[in-house]
């Protein structure tokens, strides 16, 4: 694994405007590793968007503006990969209607969020270490990340199992 994102802001609507903040807290300041199918998706899609923009020309839509609390600037036409085919940024409202959707065809409760639950069970079900998981995930306490995603898997035994056998 090569590609890491580095997550340092957050984007979200305050006072009627897109605004790239600080993270909630200092712990969420972090680099998160990336396997190279993720790294190769997201530069397909700005790949793909890059050839949006110049087929669509003013048709494609990434005109909003998001005002950058940190470097205290506007930022028109941004560099976002969280967009729409038609280059309208994906918001947290965007997504709330997928969510919608989901629920209503499928009957699955589903918030994107989850999938933040998804990774760090995974990650925690294949042993990756709780103190890199830890930090992964952005938690503060390594007791958070025990209470909610450490827990006993097949793996982890079938692991055990052979320790013992092996003492």
């Amino acid at each position: 694994v090569n590609s890491t994102i580095t997550i340092n802001r957050q984007m979200h609507y305050e006072g009627g405007m897109l605004k790239l903040c600080s993270v909630k807290t200092l712990t969420s300041v972090r680099t998160v590793y990336m396997p190279k199918v993720m790294h190769n998706y997201l530069y397909d899609l700005y790949t793909a968007q890059s050839e949006q923009k110049k087929t669509m020309g003013r048709a494609y839509r990434n005109t909003e503006r998001v005002f950058d609390t940190m470097l205290k600037q506007e930022i028109t036409e941004g560099d976002f990969i969280n967009r729409k085919s038609n280059g309208e940024i994906l918001t947290v409202n965007s997504m709330k209607y997928h969510s919608c959707t989901i629920k209503s065809k499928l009957n699955i409760d589903f918030k994107f969020h989850y999938l933040r639950h998804t990774y760090g069970t995974h990650m925690a079900e294949l042993n990756t270490p709780p103190h890199l998981l830890c930090n992964q995930m952005g938690h503060g306490n390594i007791r958070v990340t025990q209470k909610y995603y450490i827990a006993v898997s097949q793996t982890g035994l079938d692991i055990l199992k052979n320790n013992l056998n092996r003492i």
